[in-house]
């Protein structure tokens, strides 16, 4: 994936929230120089843990700033972690933080990236400008906030237009850029969907800057755009350029099932999978329980038939599961005696991301034998 981005000449930022794990971290990032490797994370705790264990400076939290984490980014960025950056995407977030430095008196300056939603309808402002807004000028000639935080404009200025200009003109931030996810590409079918939404990911949301540059008359230059997701990412090789400056793809360094499915990978490259324990034989039903359930492999379908895919067993597959409890069964009958009681089967996890928070260390297999054991961070 570093090779893609490289190709496209793309800044290279991976997701670590599906490992959580600094080895692998180190490997995503090997390219890169070390002061300067970049992540995205999804947890405070994250942002801790790879900053303070294993120096990552350039770090995103990204997922949008919940008011009760505003006190401890401060103080952060007034210590260790100047250059920690979050995500934003309602004006209510940004008053919050320019209060709480007015209140305290901070000389600092919080790194913004704007979510923007290019479809996904998870998190971001729309990009659907509305039709005034192709009239609101809002060059800081003529408008500003004042130490009120009184909203620009609020009444005629498209509500996503508001939110960057008042992160542009804060004195307690500084606009880094767009930051956008196309979750919705693990809905594609094939390789070729997956392609059309990384274009169309990077093409709305660099309209979409174009268009602030152009309402504020140049004053606002949007100059980083953040893309991706894996099944996007993956596709990248198809293509030429991206009208994105970096992409963040996370689960493609283990992938999974439905990566698998979706055209994302080949079944070689899967590179996680979960061992369980056969408890029990109901031949009477065709049917096999093992000890992995929910907590094991995650109750996401991905839309697939299974909760896993069971190797070397391909005419096997889970009917259903429950905490600990996994329902293994076949359209076909059960060889039961090449499946005793107590073996083993190895599984990959529908979707390697929710199934590999589920553990508190990972395995590291190398010809069949176990060479180390890494630990991920799980605390929020």
């Amino acid at each position: 994936m570093q090779q893609i981005a490289k190709k496209l000449g793309l800044k290279f930022r991976p997701h670590v929230k599906t490992h959580k794990c600094i080895q692998i971290a180190k490997l995503q990032t090997n390219e890169q120089i070390d002061n300067q490797k970049a992540i995205v994370v999804s947890t405070m705790a994250e942002v801790l843990f790879f900053h303070t264990k294993a120096n990552f400076n350039d770090i995103i939290y990204g997922i949008p700033l919940a008011l009760n984490r505003i006190s401890q980014v401060a103080n952060l960025i007034q210590t260790t972690l100047p250059t920690l950056q979050i995500i934003v995407d309602h004006i209510t977030t940004l008053k919050a933080i320019e209060n709480y430095c007015e209140q305290n008196q901070l000389n600092i300056k919080f790194n913004i990236w704007v979510k923007v939603d290019c479809g996904y309808g998870r998190a971001g402002i729309p990009t659907n400008l509305s039709n005034n807004s192709n009239n609101t000028n809002i060059d800081s000639n003529n408008t500003s906030i004042d130490s009120n935080n009184t909203d620009i404009d609020s009444n005629n200025t498209d509500k996503s237009i508001e939110l960057i200009k008042n992160v542009f003109y804060s004195k307690f931030c500084n606009l880094e850029g767009l930051y956008t996810h196309s979750g919705h590409s693990y809905s594609v079918t094939n390789s070729i969907e997956a392609k059309q939404i990384a274009i169309n990911e990077a093409q709305i949301v660099h309209t979409f800057a174009q268009k602030i540059n152009q309402l504020s008359n140049n004053s606002i230059i949007i100059s980083q755009i953040a893309c991706g997701s894996t099944p996007a990412c993956s596709a990248l090789e198809q293509i030429e350029n991206l009208s994105c400056t970096e992409i963040h793809p996370g689960n493609y360094v283990f992938f999974d099932a439905q990566q698998f499915h979706l055209g994302s990978c080949q079944f070689s490259q899967i590179a996680v999978f979960v061992i369980a324990t056969i408890l029990s034989h109901y031949p009477e039903r065709n049917a096999i329980l093992v000890n992995a359930g929910a907590l094991a492999l995650s109750k996401d379908s991905a839309g697939l038939d299974s909760w896993g895919i069971i190797i070397g067993h391909e005419n096997l597959k889970f009917a259903r599961i429950s905490q600990e409890h996994g329902i293994i069964t076949s359209s076909g009958t059960i060889d039961f005696n090449s499946l005793p009681i107590g073996s083993n089967l190895k599984i990959i996890p529908n979707h390697s991301c929710l199934s590999a928070a589920c553990f508190k260390k990972y395995y590291v297999v190398q010809n069949d034998k176990i060479v180390d054991i890494w630990r991920p961070i799980s605390q929020w």
